[in-house]
């Protein structure tokens, strides 16, 4: 068993315990008391959730701000963005590229809300395809022997 169920396990075992500890409690007062023992739960209850929903919102927000997406400067040879596909793909052999990209070019901009990566230049045969329902043929990049 990995760590992560046994301290669900726990964390189940505690919840539990303490809502039968709870419901024997409120069985051994009276109606009056359980009402009131009940009121006074709710505000804390209340209050903790409360609390755990602006930690949670302000980290979300903290966290859009440095995952946005991916910028480029400049980019060289053939590149393809595919959906979905119904069929069979094929792809041909690349076009000549300029050149190979070089290191320590001049950078692209930083994107302008201070989050996600980004890059120089990005050169090559770049092919994404999200679904493809069929086969999928790509043409090497160099001459076959």
């Amino acid at each position: 068993m990995g760590r992560s169920r046994v301290w669900w396990a726990v964390g189940g075992l505690l919840v539990g315990g303490g809502l039968i500890g709870l419901g024997v409690f409120f069985h051994s007062v009276k109606l009056e008391n359980a009402d009131r023992w009940a009121s006074v739960i709710g505000v804390f209850v209340g209050l903790v959730s409360l609390t755990l929903l602006a930690v949670e919102f302000v980290g979300a927000r903290r966290g859009s701000a440095t995952s946005a997406g991916q910028r480029v400067g400049e980019v060289a040879g053939d590149n393809y963005q595919f959906g979905s596909v119904t069929g069979g793909l094929r792809i041909g052999p690349p076009r000549a590229v300029p050149g190979p990209p070089q290191e320590g070019g001049s950078p692209a901009q930083a994107p302008e809300d201070g989050g996600g990566q980004s890059a120089g230049r990005v050169g090559g045969r770049n092919v994404q395809a999200g679904s493809v329902d069929g086969g999928v043929e790509i043409e090497p990049e160099g001459p076959t022997a």
